[in-house]
């Protein structure tokens, strides 16, 4: 590296660390106003208060966020595998389901769910509710990130593969389902 090169390094680096200080300084900011305009009176008192409800509270959101998770990752799966069939019948039905779940709004589907499906399947529990409908929606969205991880893995991967005579099995633990988790186990 020359001299100017070192000096456009060190500029951008200058830059993106002032940009990050400026959202920073802009989201504390939003978040400052809406937390002194969000009401009249507020209750600031009662995080100190009623601390045991607020600490159930995280708890189940934080429950709920990894069940959503784990279960929308083996539901999109199950659907990449799906849509990916040789079996029409079973293809389209789960493309339809694809389709039909990125082409409706979330809160669409919450409403399906909770007031459509919930009755049929005599389920009361809100909850649970709640998150069948996240898993639902996200699970296609998943399933089109699973699709584009395997449309990238390479061709002389797949000729190593015949090379060693895997079957369907062995390629999927060994080559590809350790590249279509790879995204998911890095913190950038």
């Amino acid at each position: 590296m020359n001299r100017s090169e070192i000096k456009g390094s060190k500029k951008n680096t200058r830059n993106k660390v002032c940009a990050k200080i400026i959202a920073y300084i802009f989201w504390i900011g939003i978040i400052g106003y809406t937390l002194i305009n969000a009401t009249d009176s507020p209750r600031y008192d009662l995080v100190f208060t009623k601390n045991e409800l607020l600490l159930n509270a995280i708890g189940l959101t934080i429950g709920m966020s990894i069940g959503i998770l784990v279960f929308s990752m083996v539901f999109g799966f199950g659907l990449y595998i799906a849509t990916e069939s040789k079996n029409y019948i079973i293809k389209y039905i789960f493309t339809g389901f694809k389709e039909i779940a990125m082409g409706t709004p979330l809160i669409v589907m919450i409403f399906l769910v909770v007031y459509v499906f919930a009755p049929i399947i005599n389920v009361t529990d809100k909850n649970l509710l709640g998150c069948l409908s996240i898993i639902l929606y996200m699970s296609a969205y998943v399933s089109n990130s699973y699709k584009s991880v395997i449309d990238m893995i390479d061709q002389n991967q797949y000729v190593v593969m015949n090379l060693y005579d895997f079957n369907l099995y062995q390629r999927y633990r060994y080559v590809i389902l350790p590249q279509i988790m790879r995204p998911y186990s890095e913190f950038q």
